[in-house]
């Protein structure tokens, strides 16, 4: 009877032969143990398995197969755990720099309109003083202002005038009338004997004016019954008391003052004037006025009587 034997038989009885069976190492001739990954059976004529080793040599008289004794791949085993990162690596050199790019074209545009003005800002703080300038050439002299006025009262009216001669005609019958010249003599708080001494003739009378008023130092013809200004009556030659009259007389009307009560008593930045000359009761006409305070002239005042009016007149000598 025939037998045959199936490859895993062969195998078999090849590992059995060549003492492997059953074990997982085989010992070489080096005594290294290995695990074999194919044998060599020997097969005689027959096809009988007879002997069986991992060095490839058979009998005479048999033949060598070399059988693979390494089973199918078995399946894929899971994936291990990630190790961890290793240290990073050391930075490389810093490469050559690129060849510099071609240059843009380059142009410019037409310029824009001009824009609206903005409103003004605030003034800025006021920059110091500058050095004082030379002083510039003196300018042409101005007009030269009355250095007194003349007057005339017909004894209804009296008039004022920076003509040097004047003359007025009083109504019939007048019982007043005065001439003379009036002279501004400065703030009343600052009024002095000597701001209001005259020269002259012997029979002078002299009076002073105060009062912010027009009538006192514009010319023009001013009734006597609206007198603007508060006037004194002054007594004897060159006085130093003052009868004070007129409806503007700061509550002083119907009193006596001395210079220097007038100086006081008065608001002081009210103006000051000296009135000299005659009325139609004065003797030794006609008189003349030489000086005023600081003020200088010649002129010649009187009363004439023409039938029963009276001629109150000043003339230039």
């Amino acid at each position: 009877m025939k037998r045959t034997f199936s490859i895993a038989a062969i195998v078999t009885l090849s590992l059995a032969a060549a003492g492997t069976a059953g074990a997982s190492t085989i010992k070489t001739n080096s005594t290294k143990t290995v695990k074999p990954t194919s044998v060599v059976v020997c097969i005689n004529a027959k096809n009988l398995v007879y002997s069986g080793n991992t060095t490839g040599g058979c009998p005479k008289g048999t033949k060598a197969i070399l059988v693979s004794v390494t089973g199918p791949q078995g399946f894929q085993g899971l994936k291990g755990a990630t190790g961890p990162k290793g240290p990073a690596g050391t930075s490389g050199a810093q490469g050559p720099a690129g060849p510099a790019g071609a240059s843009g074209i380059s142009g410019t545009g037409p310029q824009g309109a001009q824009g609206a003005q903005g409103p003004q800002g605030p003034a800025g703080p006021q920059g110091p003083a500058g050095p004082e300038g030379a002083q510039g050439p003196a300018g042409p002299a101005g007009a030269s202002g009355a250095s007194f006025y003349t007057e005339v009262d017909n004894g209804t009216e009296f008039s004022l005038s920076t003509n040097p001669s004047v003359a007025d005609t009083s109504a019939s019958g007048a019982s007043y009338a005065d001439a003379g010249v009036v002279v501004d003599v400065g703030q009343v708080g600052a009024l002095t004997s000597t701001k209001i001494a005259y020269a002259g003739s012997s029979d002078l009378s002299e009076n002073i004016w105060v009062g912010d008023g027009p009538q006192a130092s514009t010319p023009g013809v001013y009734l006597l019954s609206s007198i603007d200004f508060c006037y004194g009556l002054g007594s004897g030659a060159n006085p130093t008391s003052f009868y004070m009259t007129g409806s503007n007389c700061f509550g002083y009307a119907g009193q006596t003052l001395t210079l220097a009560e007038v100086a006081q008593d008065f608001p002081a930045a009210l103006e000051a004037y000296a009135w000299v000359g005659v009325t139609n009761s004065t003797t030794g006409l006609p008189a003349t006025i030489t000086a005023v305070g600081a003020r200088t002239m010649d002129e010649t005042v009187g009363i004439d009587t023409v039938g029963s009016q009276l001629l109150p007149y000043v003339s230039a000598s």
